[in-house]
């Protein structure tokens, strides 16, 4: 199964005669003359860029924003700065090494959710280009909520 999650553009936009169209993906759908309410038509249309993995990920990503919130509780502020500290010749050999590893594991039926958390990780650790970095800790954030999520299914059979 496609792990992707798609993010579905959907706008409200008052026209001057005081009617509502929506846009969905940037096409209109329909007119909802002077209200919010989507048929169930529209809904249909838009729930069906997204695909049951998205939602199947929604108890791990409140987990991760209640977890933020009990950080933030503990006074750790999101305007703390601390430097990267990445890009090293260090951090490149390690990304090799975990790569090694990750390579072995695959070829020997023997891939482990820590064998593919490490890499991403191994990933940001060795980047220095902060556009780079941001997208590497993104793809460490989903591995980690994929990861979770597995965990929770497991505890729920």
């Amino acid at each position: 199964m496609n792990e992707e999650a798609t993010i579905v553009d959907v706008r409200f936009v008052r026209t001057r005669d005081g009617t509502w169209r929506v846009l969905v993906e940037g096409q209109r759908v329909e007119a909802c003359e002077g209200s919010w309410t989507l048929s169930l038509a529209v809904m249909r249309l838009a729930l069906a860029h997204f695909q049951e993995s998205t939602f199947r990920d929604l108890p791990e990503i409140r987990a991760v924003l209640t977890e933020r919130g009990r950080q933030r509780s503990l006074g750790h502020h999101d305007d703390v700065d601390y430097p990267d500290g990445t890009g090293t010749a260090m951090h490149a050999y390690a990304l090799t090494t975990v790569r090694h590893d990750v390579q072995f594991a695959e070829q020997t039926n023997a891939l482990t959710w820590a064998h593919v958390l490490r890499e991403e990780v191994a990933e940001v650790l060795a980047e220095h280009d902060p556009v780079r970095m941001l997208e590497e800790l993104h793809q460490v954030a989903a591995v980690a909520v994929r990861w979770a999520g597995a965990i929770r299914r497991r505890m729920n059979k």
